[in-house]
């Protein structure tokens, strides 16, 4: 399973057993303005002053994948908590505190179960001297390069033809209408035949799987598992 990123105990990856995206990744270096003498939010050792570096990103949980109500519970614990954040294995930069995670566009069952929910996270470089909350700053890890695979050549025609309309299928956008020739969502469970008819929305994209919408209903598949409309 792939690991796209990672702050403290908390992971984003995208597999056949576990999804969890990481969306519309932001962030910044920006010099303060030069007659700013004001050292809020700004580096005192900079007589210019630089702004702290802000991140945000979104990430959506569905149930079946993961417990979307103990995620956000274990998320709110992590508001002011300071770490470093790594993407793709790499340490993106200094040490980041969490300020902020919003929860919105939540599906729940009939019996108030959270079924969906998107997620936004609001962190900033953590500046001990200016900070209004204190937290112990972990010290920086160091991790190994990945391995580079060595890639095999196709010699298989079949191989080649499924190859092109995966490709086909891979230009579906958010927002598509679909419909299943799949019968197993991402975790590997049966889907029921009932669900098996119907037309869905693209919810969202991730990687080589999709979340697909029809009115309160949400499923995960592969994208294989997927045509369009």
């Amino acid at each position: 399973m792939a690991e796209i990123a990672r702050w403290k105990n908390k992971s984003w990856k995208v597999g056949t057993t576990s999804i969890i995206p990481l969306e519309n990744l932001s962030f910044k270096y920006q010099q303060a303005a030069d007659n700013n003498s004001s050292t809020e939010e700004k580096k005192v050792t900079n007589q210019r002053g630089k702004e702290l570096i802000p991140l945000t990103f979104t990430t959506t949980l569905v149930a079946g994948i993961v417990d979307v109500r103990k995620e956000i519970e274990e998320w709110k614990d992590l508001v002011t908590q300071v770490d470093y954040f790594y993407l793709g294995g790499k340490n993106l930069g200094p040490a980041l505190q969490l300020r902020k995670v919003e929860v919105s566009d939540t599906k729940l069952d009939n019996k108030g179960r959270m079924m969906f929910a998107k997620l936004s996270f609001e962190f900033k470089e953590y500046d001990q001297e200016t900070t209004s909350v204190k937290a112990d700053v972990p010290p920086l890890q160091i991790t190994a390069s990945p391995s580079i695979k060595p890639i095999k050549m196709i010699s298989n025609v079949a191989m080649v033809k499924s190859d092109l309309l995966s490709a086909v299928v891979r230009e579906m956008q958010m927002g598509d209408f679909v419909k299943l020739i799949g019968e197993y969502n991402v975790a590997g469970k049966k889907i029921p035949e009932e669900k098996l008819q119907r037309n869905y929305k693209i919810k969202f994209i991730a990687g080589n799987n999709v979340v697909l919408e029809d009115g309160s209903d949400t499923i995960w598949v592969l994208k294989k598992d997927v045509t369009m409309v």
